[in-house]
């Protein structure tokens, strides 16, 4: 697909092109699977509708969920393209027409969207082991499900230091100069890290445990009240409200599905290292503010300065060092332990 893509790019040939090279390369990855997959079971096409139907109910809730939630992630940027910015109220933001804001929300948003793959990467993995013993071995659901939630909870607080703390180097690496304004959309966004990470584990539980139709009506107040606040708070704060509002929407959402995970499957999380998980991000919090206040190039202006590959070579360093600081002091804390880490790398 890589390699199609670049050749039509150097072809001149147009986005509908690119998308149809996208498209080759699932079909191609499919026939692959299917020829590896043949050498160990025989794989054949049957027409079975009584399967069908048992499927797409199963399915239809999660299909409603998946529309509700594109409207979801997606109507801010639509409503900052069409709704009117002549009355915003803070006058760094102001005088930016409707395609400026969209682009400098969607820099920072892009970040978002790319990180929040990292959670469902990981609960992919965990949905077959839940699928697996949630009726059959609660003890054991409850230990994955709590470990899980550990995990999850410790590299939601990681990844929203990274965001708050280096976004002006992120979005310099990826925007530069122009999208200065993009730093603090980031950093409100960043901030609902948390719930973005531990929130991913509810949909999988509820699923396996075949209580999906009950995240329906949640995901239709959640729409409704991220249309309104974003109707509400985008003329008067621009892209500053969208981000607010997207951040709050999901503390709200992450609160009431675990509230609907306790109710229909009586599993809870492990608060009680909760605490020791948050006073570490505390701190490595404080160490970065201290950091911030040094003459290191990190946060001066020589930074901006750089050419790209060496931006991206600092960024990437500095981000590999926060990590490790927070590692070292989560195991100072006790709030992840050998075995954790062992667990961790052996998965």
């Amino acid at each position: 697909t890589l390699i199609l893509v670049i050749w039509l790019i150097k072809q001149g040939a147009g986005l509908l092109y690119i998308i149809g090279a996208a498209s080759l390369g699932f079909a191609a990855n499919f026939f692959v699977n299917w020829i590896f997959a043949n050498q160990h079971l025989k794989i054949s096409f049957r027409f079975e509708t009584s399967l069908w139907k048992k499927m797409l109910k199963a399915a239809l809730p999660l299909a409603i969920i998946g529309v509700l939630g594109t409207v979801y992630y997606k109507m801010d940027t639509v409503l900052l393209s069409l709704l009117p910015l002549k009355k915003v109220l803070l006058p760094q933001i102001s005088g930016f027409s409707n395609p400026e804001s969209v682009g400098i929300y969607s820099a920072a948003y892009r970040v978002l969207e790319i990180t929040i793959v990292f959670p469902v990467l990981f609960v992919g993995l965990i949905y077959p082991i839940i699928s697996k013993y949630i009726k059959s071995n609660f003890k054991k659901t409850e230990q994955i499900f709590k470990k899980s939630f550990n995990f999850l909870a410790i590299a939601g607080i990681l990844f929203s230091l990274i965001g708050i703390f280096l976004a002006p180097q992120i979005i310099n690496v990826i925007g530069g100069r122009e999208f200065v304004h993009s730093v603090l959309v980031l950093q409100i966004l960043s901030v609902a890290f948390l719930p973005h990470f531990v929130g991913n584990l509810t949909g999988i539980v509820l699923t396996a445990a075949h209580k999906q139709k009950f995240l329906i009506l949640p995901f239709v107040f959640f729409t409704i009240f991220n249309i309104a606040g974003n109707l509400i708070l985008i003329p008067y704060y621009s892209f500053l409200g969208a981000a607010l509002i997207t951040a709050i929407g999901q503390f709200i959402i992450c609160v009431i599905f675990y509230y609907l995970i306790w109710k229909h499957t009586k599993l809870l999380p492990a608060f009680e290292a909760l605490p020791r998980i948050l006073l570490v991000g505390l701190t490595v919090a404080a160490l970065l503010i201290l950091a911030s206040k040094t003459n290191f190039i990190f946060w001066q202006a020589g930074f901006y300065d750089l050419v790209i590959w060496q931006k991206v070579i600092l960024t990437g360093a500095m981000i590999l060092a926060v990590s490790v600081v927070y590692l070292i002091i989560l195991y100072i804390f006790r709030a992840i332990s050998k075995e954790d880490l062992a667990a961790l790398a052996k998965r």
